[in-house]
C-alpha cells in the first residue's frame, strides 16, 4: 500500500483527530479508577470545573449518583468497549486505506486576468468580512460559549452536556474547541470568538472554488460569488457559533461522496466519513444533514459493486463509531440523558404556527423575504424546462438539495418540534449553488450574452443582499439582541461599573446580559449570586431587588437590573 503525500498527510489528520477526541475520555478513565467512592469522584468534577454554568447546581444537573454507580460496576467493561471502538475505527481506516488508491488533485492553471479576477474578490471578500465583524456587536450566544467553554480546558468543553431542564447547552463543542485555540494562540477575545466562522467561510469558498474548477473558471468564478454574496450564509459567517462550520462540513462531505461516485476511490469515503464526524463533533443538528446524505447515496445504490457498497457501509460506521468516542466522556461522567434532549420528542407542535416556522425556514434558505416560497420553487422550474441542457454535477445538486429541503420536515414531524433556522443554515449555500449552477448552465446557451447575463445575476445578488442589510434586516433587529443602542446601553453600564474602585462584581445568576457580558469584561471581578455569595465594602451588586446597605447607582432598562454599591 503507497501512499501519495496527499494521502499520508489525511492519515494523519484523521489519526491525529481520533487521540485528540479520546483524551477526555482517557482522563475520565483514569479518574474513575482512581477514586473509590462517589464522593471522591464528585469532589474531582467539582475541582475540575471551576466557574462553570450552573457550576452550583452540579448536582442537579450533571452528577448523578445513581449513575456513577452504574458506571463503576462495569467500568472494565466500559473500559473495554472504548479500547474496541478505538480499534474498530484504526481497522475501518485500514481497511479503507488498503482499497484505496493514491489520492491526487490535478493542479489548477489559470491566466493573469483570470488571477486578477480571483484577487479582486479575495479583497473583496476580506472588507465584507471586516464591516460584518465590525458591524454587528457580539450576540449574548457568542459571548455564553466563550467565557462558559472556550476559555475553559478540554475536559469541560467535551464533557459538560447538562440536561435539558435548563437552556444554555453547549451545542457548539467543536466550535468552541477552534475559538480556545484561536485565544491560545494571541487572538484577542472577539477575533478569538468569530475567526473560526471566518476562516470557515473562507475554506467553503476555496473548496467551492477548486471543485467547480473542474466544470470552467467562469463557473467557478460565479458560483463562489454568489456563495460569498449569499446574506444568510454572510451573516452566520462571522458569528461565534458553529452553524457555518455546518455549511463547511456539509458541503465538504457531499463533494466527498460525488467524488467517490466518480473516481471510486475509497479515501474519498474515509475523508467523508472524518469531515461527517467533525460536523456532529460541532453541533448535534448535522444529523439531519447526515440523513439527508445517507438518503441520497442510497438512490445511487444500482451505481456501486457488492465491494463498493461494503466499503460504503464501512465508512459509515466509521463516522458513528468517530462521532460515539467524541462523545464518549458524556457517556462516562453524566449519561445519555446529556446527550439525547429528551424533552424534543414530548413538545408538541403549535399547528397554528407551524406555517410561520416553514416562512422563516424558506426565508433563510433563499435570501428572500417576501414570496420566499416562491423562489423556493425557483429550481424546479428551472429543472422542468432546462433539465436537458443541465450539467450532470447540476442535476445531482438538484435531486440532493430536494432530499435536503424534506429531512427537516421528517425530523420536525418524527421529533415534534421545530427546527431552528439557524441550524438551515448549511442549506443557504445548498441552494445558492444549484440555483447558480442552473443560472450558470441556462446562461451558456446564449454564448453571446453569457457574460452580460452573469454579470446582471451577479448584480441581483448584490442589490438584494444590500437590501436586506439596509431595511429587512435592520427593520427585524431594531430593539433585540442585535441592536446595536441596546449593546452601546449595556457597554455604558459596564464601563460606568469599571470607573468604581471595587475588587468585586456580583451578579444575580438570572440577569444573563449583565452577567455574561461583565465576564467578557471583567472575568477575575465578576461573581455569581449564588451560595458562595460573600459581598464586601465598597463590591459592586447588579441584582432586580433594591438591599438594603447599598447605594443604588443606576436603574437599568435592560433586564430591569439595579447596579448598586455597597456602603
Amino acid at each position: 500500500m503507497v501512499l501519495s503525500r496527499s494521502s499520508k498527510f489525511l492519515f494523519i489528520g484523521i489519526i491525529s483527530w481520533i487521540v485528540f477526541i479520546s483524551i477526555p475520555s482517557c482522563y475520565w478513565f483514569y479518574t474513575l479508577f482512581s477514586v473509590d467512592s462517589f464522593e471522591d469522584f464528585r469532589a474531582a468534577i467539582i475541582s475540575e470545573f471551576q466557574d462553570v454554568y450552573l457550576d452550583n447546581q452540579l448536582d442537579e444537573f450533571f452528577i448523578f449518583e445513581e449513575h456513577y454507580l452504574s458506571v463503576s460496576h462495569q467500568l472494565h467493561i466500559i473500559l473495554a468497549l472504548f479500547i474496541s471502538l478505538i480499534a474498530l475505527t484504526c481497522a475501518g481506516i485500514y481497511y479503507l486505506f488498503k482499497k484505496s488508491a493514491p489520492l491526487t488533485f490535478k493542479a489548477q492553471t489559470f491566466s493573469q486576468n483570470q488571477l486578477l479576477l480571483l484577487y479582486a474578490l479575495g479583497i473583496a471578500w476580506v472588507g465584507y468580512k471586516a464591516f460584518l465583524f465590525f458591524h454587528f456587536p457580539l450576540h449574548i450566544d457568542e459571548v455564553f460559549d466563550f467565557i462558559y467553554y472556550s476559555k475553559k480546558n478540554l475536559m469541560v468543553r467535551h464533557t459538560y452536556q447538562f440536561n435539558d431542564n435548563v437552556q444554555w447547552l453547549n451545542n457548539h463543542v467543536l466550535y468552541t474547541d477552534l475559538s480556545s485555540l484561536a485565544l491560545n494562540l494571541g487572538a484577542g477575545d472577539q477575533l478569538a470568538i468569530r475567526i473560526p466562522s471566518i476562516l470557515g467561510e473562507f475554506c467553503l469558498l476555496a473548496m467551492i472554488f477548486l471543485w467547480f474548477a473542474n466544470q470552467g473558471f467562469s463557473k467557478a468564478f460565479f458560483i463562489t460569488t454568489a456563495v460569498a454574496l449569499s446574506f444568510w450564509s454572510g451573516i452566520y459567517s462571522i458569528q461565534g457559533r458553529s452553524y457555518h462550520l455546518l455549511a463547511v462540513f456539509s458541503v465538504a462531505s457531499y463533494f466527498c461522496f460525488e467524488s467517490y461516485l466518480k473516481d471510486k476511490n475509497s479515501l474519498y469515503l474515509l475523508l467523508g466519513a472524518w469531515v461527517t464526524s467533525m460536523g456532529l463533533a460541532t453541533n448535534k443538528m448535522f444529523i439531519i444533514h447526515c440523513c439527508a446524505l445517507f438518503i441520497y447515496a442510497i438512490f445511487h445504490i444500482k451505481c456501486f459493486t457488492h465491494k463498493e457498497k461494503v466499503l460504503l457501509l464501512n465508512s459509515v460506521l466509521l463516522a458513528s463509531i468517530m462521532t460515539l468516542i467524541f462523545y464518549f466522556p458524556v457517556l462516562l461522567v453524566s449519561g445519555w440523558r446529556n446527550i439525547i434532549l429528551h424533552s424534543l420528542s414530548t413538545e408538541l407542535l403549535d399547528w397554528t404556527l407551524i406555517h410561520m416556522e416553514i416562512l422563516k425556514n424558506i426565508s433563510v434558505i433563499t435570501n428572500a423575504n417576501n414570496k420566499a416560497y416562491l423562489l423556493l420553487m425557483l429550481p424546479l422550474v428551472l429543472f422542468l424546462l432546462f433539465k436537458r441542457h443541465l450539467s450532470s454535477p447540476t442535476t445531482h445538486l438538484f435531486y440532493y438539495f430536494t432530499v435536503q429541503l424534506i429531512m427537516p420536515i421528517l425530523f420536525s414531524l418524527i421529533m415534534h418540534t421545530y427546527i431552528p433556522f439557524r441550524s438551515l443554515i448549511y442549506m443557504n449555500v445548498t441552494f445558492t449553488l444549484l440555483t447558480g449552477s442552473m443560472m450558470y448552465d441556462w446562461a451558456s446557451r446564449h454564448h453571446s450574452f453569457k457574460l452580460l447575463i452573469l454579470t446582471i445575476m451577479i448584480g441581483l445578488l448584490a442589490i438584494n443582499t444590500w437590501l436586506n442589510f439596509s431595511y429587512t434586516w435592520l427593520h427585524r433587529i431594531k430593539g433585540y439582541v442585535y441592536d446595536k443602542d441596546f449593546y452601546y446601553a449595556l457597554n455604558q453600564e459596564l464601563e460606568m461599573v469599571n470607573t468604581i474602585n471595587t475588587k468585586q462584581i456580583w451578579i444575580a445568576r438570572d440577569l444573563h446580559f449583565h452577567l455574561f457580558y461583565s465576564k467578557l469584561k471583567f472575568p477575575e471581578a465578576t461573581k455569581n449570586m449564588d451560595s458562595t455569595y460573600q459581598p464586601q465594602e465598597n463590591d459592586v451588586v447588579i441584582s432586580a431587588d433594591i438591599l438594603n446597605n447599598a447605594e443604588v447607582l443606576y436603574t437599568s432598562p435592560i433586564e430591569g437590573a439595579i447596579i448598586q454599591k455597597l456602603k
